[in-house]
């Protein structure tokens, strides 16, 4: 509003639009006061002069003077700017910018800068920052005219603190990836998931995977209730028999309380979920779905029955050597070769060493982990118990913040990065991945903020 120019209008009284009050008649405020009725006192809202200055009001030659006239530090580098000797402790810090200061119209400069009072830090800072640039920009802004000992620290705390800043800039990485050991033996921990597709293509599929050998399940399924999934997981058990535990993302309906006691009275399978909105932390049955999803795909560009498709591509992929065992998963599986579309000539069968397989294993992880911890620029934990954090949405426009303008704090932390959040606002707890966190940094008042960096100068 400072850069436009007004004209102001007089108009007269009579020609004004009275309000209510005016109107009403000496009969009807009699009414109104005279009734016994409680009053209730209306009161302006008001706000200091000096807070509105700082948020809105620019920043003049005048007011830095006057300040500057204020300030007992500057004053005092000012009348030693002369002086050869050693300067006094509390302005010794000025002494290395000697050669650079000088005073100009009652300003204090360096190199054609203003030093700014300290008083008016907080106020430049909140005027640079009015249009929420980043640090770099901000920090070449201000040093366009004005300097002062610890300006770019303080430039810095003041961006990283500024609360719709944190909400809107995703600055959260994910954790490097964990080594994972395989289990002891086949079909003993099991991975399962939801393979679907929507619109015309409409399908759906419980894919399970055994950790140990890769092999394979995908049942075609037209619902994916509880009961539906029971009644596959009993057909899938009755045919391989029953694993200790199986691990599924928290959505529905594995994160039914119905469900988990089936397992567990009926079979004494553990269930396990992963950190909702974190399909990582089940890569092994997620990895599964891409082969899934294609050869769907094509089923339906050759018109070909997808369930007949997915059959034979679940046969197919257990007979191919995996990947990283170089065995199939079949063999893995069932302890024995199994006979594919292709002739075998291998006479006899040669069960893989254990600990060959595991070597293999561990080979492939860890440079599949690096190579991904590269790319999506993983970090160590950065966010501990009894930190506030911002929440990422799990779905947004690109008009929305990226985080919800809710705090938490972090109750607790266990492995795999999932971490136990409490809402500051409805005391609710639940789980989430850390990399859709960010630790919510509090501004503190100007005043603390000045003496932090005069202390760390």
């Amino acid at each position: 509003m400072d850069h436009y120019q007004y004209e102001f209008e007089h108009v007269m009284g009579k020609d004004n639009i009275a309000d209510a009050a005016s109107r009403i008649g000496g009969k009807r405020e009699d009414q109104l006061f005279d009734n016994g009725e409680e009053l209730h006192e209306i009161c302006a809202v008001t706000a200091d002069t000096k807070e509105i200055n700082s948020q809105l009001l620019a920043l003049t030659n005048v007011q830095v003077r006057e300040e500057f006239a204020k300030d007992n530090e500057l004053q005092e580098v000012a009348q030693w700017l002369n002086e050869l000797k050693r300067w006094p402790s509390n302005i010794a810090k000025y002494q290395a910018f000697q050669q650079d200061l000088y005073m100009q119209d009652g300003l204090l400069m360096k190199r054609e800068k203003i030093v700014l009072p300290t008083e008016l830090h907080s106020r430049a800072l909140s005027l640079a920052h009015r249009s929420h640039p980043g640090m770099s920009t901000m920090k070449h802004f201000l040093r366009q005219g004005l300097w002062w000992m610890g300006m770019d620290r303080m430039v810095e705390e003041f961006v990283a603190s500024c609360p719709e800043c944190q909400l809107v800039t995703k600055t959260s990485k994910p954790l490097p990836i964990k080594m994972t050991e395989l289990p002891k033996n086949p079909w003993e921990y099991v991975s399962m998931d939801f393979a679907s597709a929507s619109d015309s293509h409409n399908w759906k599929a419980l894919v399970l995977t055994d950790n140990y050998s890769r092999f394979l399940v995908a049942i075609p399924m037209d619902k994916t209730d509880t009961d539906a999934v029971k009644r596959v997981l009993r057909r899938i058990f009755n045919t391989y028999y029953v694993p200790k535990t199986l691990k599924s993302d928290n959505g529905p309906p594995f994160n039914s309380t119905e469900l988990k006691e089936w397992l567990k009275d009926h079979w004494g399978v553990k269930l396990i979920h992963t950190t909702p909105l974190n399909p990582t932390e089940n890569g092994l049955v997620e990895r599964s779905m891409q082969g899934i999803n294609k050869i769907t795909a094509i089923a339906h560009l050759r018109k070909d029955n997808w369930k007949e498709a997915l059959a034979d591509y679940v046969v197919a992929y257990n007979s191919w050597p995996h990947h990283v065992t170089k065995i199939p998963p079949a063999e893995l599986m069932f302890g024995r070769p199994v006979r594919g579309l292709l002739p075998d000539i291998r006479a006899d069968h040669q069960q893989m060493d254990d600990d060959e397989l595991r070597e293999r294993d561990r080979i492939a992880k860890f440079g599949r982990n690096i190579r991904e911890d590269i790319r999506r620029g993983a970090h160590d934990l950065q966010i501990s118990v009894g930190d506030t954090v911002l929440v990422a949405h799990q779905k947004r426009d690109k008009a929305e913040a990226v985080y919800k303008n809710v705090l938490h704090k972090v109750v607790k932390i266990t492995g795999e990065g999932r971490a136990t959040l409490e809402d500051m606002t409805t005391n609710k707890t639940f789980d989430r991945n850390v990399k859709h966190l960010k630790r919510f940094m509090e501004r503190p008042p100007a005043k603390e903020v000045v003496d932090n960096v005069k202390g760390k100068v």
